[in-house]
């Protein structure tokens, strides 16, 4: 066996998650994107979304390790897989703490979630993830915002500009 083959086995045994959320506390508009890398040869699944009337941005990190979740829970032969979880928002990460480790009631080996150090630009291949996921999820939550200002013609918070005289 190869130093490249024996690479490529180890690299199999991993599904490596990147999670990342935009908000806007005017529309409570959010967007969400996940990254996963698994198998091997390894496979890239982009998952991404929108969703109206999240409270806050915590919550709109929240339902992207959510979303990155159901898709390991319910897509994913996890059989023996080491499962990194990584995301820029440690309250997050704690919120979904106890559902995470349960993935290893589905076969998962091991399951670690990490925090990462977010809008930092592309400095190499893990900061590249995580600025595409942040750049899907602001595409989103502007695709979403946008459409909720048209179709109401105003905000739907507290923290909406108001008109002054």
């Amino acid at each position: 066996m190869t130093m490249y083959q024996n690479l490529a086995e180890r690299r199999a045994k991993f599904v490596t998650v990147f999670c990342d959320a935009s908000h806007c506390p005017n529309t409570l508009a959010t967007g969400w994107a996940v990254w996963m890398k698994l198998g091997s040869p390894p496979e890239t699944k982009r998952l991404s979304g929108a969703l109206p009337g999240v409270k806050d941005s915590q919550n709109a990190e929240i339902i992207a390790l959510e979303e990155a979740l159901a898709h390991l829970e319910t897509r994913l032969d996890l059989k023996d897989q080491i499962v990194v979880i990584e995301s820029d928002c440690l309250g997050a990460i704690d919120a979904i703490r106890d559902r995470a480790l349960r993935l290893t009631a589905l076969g998962a080996k091991y399951v670690k979630l990490k925090w990462v150090k977010g809008h930092q630009g592309v400095k190499c291949a893990r900061s590249a993830v995580n600025t595409w996921c942040d750049s899907e999820a602001k595409r989103n939550m502007r695709a979403l915002r946008d459409a909720i200002i048209k179709r109401s013609g105003e905000c739907q918070s507290e923290y909406a500009p108001k008109e002054t005289a």
